[in-house]
């Protein structure tokens, strides 16, 4: 299979192109378009003999192999040849068709079409041919679809591959701090400490500042208010934490000095600005939706992030709205909070 087909050419065209002596059939329709282009070679041959001058073949599809002759060189044209078009500019030509090269076909309403023969020998050639790759595919993807589990799992087990080898490059060559997070059990404590965090995905940054987390431990709340102004980092750090959490339970070293944290069982965001125009909901409705949802599906193991809640409504009331929803989640003791 290997070396059956062109693998840099199926990539570009899409389409599994056999080499020669690997299907019969298609060399065979193979030889006989090279054998159309000799005819075609033989043919433009005898016209430049004829005209004495440089002839050329000219169109595409099926308008290809009109012959372009070089208006200085058109005497020579009599009654036979039927002209086709002109070239106008600093070297202007004409083409022709002509009787040895064509037939007159009629179809059951009367209507004649001019057929060059030996357009509409290669257009049955390649025709052929087309068929024959893809009967090849078909029968290709066929035998690939009864090994469709054994290739699924073999996929599967190059993904895991490469996740770890890209887990482990990253620590292998991050610049700062890494350190291998300690996980503890779901318990009724859900704590996150995190040490001098940053944020996997800023590498080799002199001026990050690294930040420590600290969530439902010791005299620390399970909810975290960040203010600051704006560019200040506050975005960043939410993403940080939850991305370090990911990579924790994934079982890969985090960007931290330290980092103990229970298990999660999901992590929940309602970060950035956006409306519904098609749904005709408005960016004040679309955080109000996100919001109850996270209050519905949210556990006392989940992370829960929210970014600016109710920047889509007035200050006073995005206020009211964040504060009745912060008391909401410290009260019903539900989700671990990050806002």
């Amino acid at each position: 299979m290997t070396n059956a087909f062109d693998q840099e050419q199926a990539q570009k065209e899409g389409k599994i192109i056999p080499k020669s002596g690997v299907d019969e059939n298609y060399d065979q329709a193979e030889d006989a378009i090279q054998k159309i282009k000799n005819k075609l070679e033989k043919y433009l041959v005898e016209l430049q003999n004829f005209f004495g001058c440089k002839v050329s073949y000219f169109g595409s599809d099926k308008k290809r192999f009109q012959i372009d002759v070089p208006e200085s060189h058109t005497k020579k044209v009599t009654d036979e040849y039927q002209l086709e078009g002109t070239k106008k500019g600093s070297k202007p030509s004409k083409r022709y068709s002509t009787p040895q090269s064509r037939v007159r076909l009629y179809l059951p309403k009367s209507s004649p079409i001019i057929i060059i023969q030996l357009l509409a020998e290669m257009l049955k050639a390649e025709h052929e041919r087309t068929k024959i790759i893809q009967d090849l595919n078909r029968r290709i993807f066929e035998k690939f679809s009864e090994k469709h589990a054994q290739w699924e799992q073999a996929i599967m087990c190059i993904t895991i591959l490469d996740v770890l080898c890209s887990l482990a490059e990253y620590a292998r060559t991050f610049s700062q701090d890494m350190c291998i997070p300690e996980i503890e059990p779901i318990a009724d404590s859900h704590k996150i400490i995190i040490e001098n965090g940053r944020h996997p995905c800023v590498l080799n940054v002199d001026s990050f500042v690294p930040n420590d987390t600290k969530m439902g431990v010791d005299d620390y709340a399970s909810i975290l208010l960040i203010t600051g102004p704006n560019m200040g980092g506050k975005s960043t750090l939410m993403r940080q934490i939850a991305i370090i959490c990911v990579m924790a339970q994934m079982g890969s070293y985090v960007p931290a000095s330290s980092c103990q944290l229970n298990l999660i069982d999901r992590i929940f965001t309602r970060l950035g600005a956006h409306d519904d125009i098609v749904q005709g909901q408005s960016t004040f409705l679309l955080e109000l939706l996100e919001a109850s949802s996270i209050l519905q599906h949210a556990t006392p193991f989940s992370l829960v992030l929210l970014d600016e809640l109710g920047r889509g409504t007035s200050t006073h009331d995005g206020n009211a709205i964040a504060t009745a929803y912060a008391c909401m989640v410290e009260n019903d003791e539900d989700p671990t909070e990050e806002s």
